[in-house]
């Protein structure tokens, strides 16, 4: 049934495919793995992780003053840790907004913390994680 669950998911990718090109700096920097240095002003709760695998991201909600629905976009996952991910996307997100990024073996709902461009249509993303949901074999 696993297999399925990823087949689906890799389906889904393959119609939502990525709509934004990596600045080389960032690029670069992906191909590098394991836990991620800390900064000099750092206050993280735990350590990140680079990664490079993709997600698909969809909007949940916002502060009604930026109350502003997004279609689905495919993003790579750029850093994750315990309590927080990082992503990079095509499409400019703000603070306080809500989404929910798929993975194939489940979802998580995340805040949006911040935000900043990388490079024409590339954002990176960081937010806190509010609930991670692992499929269960039934959900496959």
């Amino acid at each position: 049934m696993a297999k399925t669950v990823k087949e689906s998911f890799e389906e889904q990718l393959k119609q939502i495919p990525l709509d934004f090109i990596l600045p080389p700096r960032v690029r670069e920097d992906l191909q590098r793995k394991g836990i991620g240095a800390a900064m000099h002003d750092d206050n993280r709760e735990s350590p990140r992780f680079r990664t490079n695998g993709p997600a698909i991201f969809t909007w949940d909600s916002s502060p009604a003053a930026i109350n502003n629905p997004r279609v689905a976009r495919q993003v790579i996952v750029r850093d994750l840790s315990k309590t927080g991910i990082g992503i990079l996307t095509s499409c400019q997100w703000f603070p306080e907004e809500v989404g929910k990024l798929q993975f194939a073996i489940g979802d998580m709902v995340v805040k949006i913390m911040r935000a900043r461009r990388l490079g024409p249509r590339c954002f990176e993303i960081g937010a806190r994680i509010i609930r991670y949901n692992r499929y269960q074999d039934s959900q496959r």
